[in-house]
């Protein structure tokens, strides 16, 4: 069973809702804490962490040749300079 707690709002408790459900189903769970801002169930779960691996995240590059600063891309995409937002704002 693959059960999924999400918002696109922050605050609104989704870390205390999936930690205490967790915790309530019992052995043989696995917790994704996929925030991006910031991932803090371990702070409730003081998990014993088995092995580490890295995370690389591709970066938005932005042509300064053809960039004039004037903030499309970000009022396009809502929340910053995202490869998608360059179609849409015509950079």
């Amino acid at each position: 069973m693959i059960i999924s707690v999400a918002s696109g709002k922050g605050g609104t408790g989704k870390t205390t809702v999936s930690t205490n459900l967790a915790l309530s189903i019992g052995q043989g769970v696995q917790l994704f804490d996929c925030d991006v801002e910031e991932p803090n169930a371990h702070l409730f779960l003081h998990p014993s962490i088995h092995k580490i691996e890295p995370v690389i995240a591709p970066v938005p590059e932005i042509d300064l040749g053809k960039c004039t600063f004037c903030k499309n891309a970000w009022r396009s995409a809502g929340s910053g300079p995202w490869p998608s937002s360059k179609k849409r704002a015509g950079l």
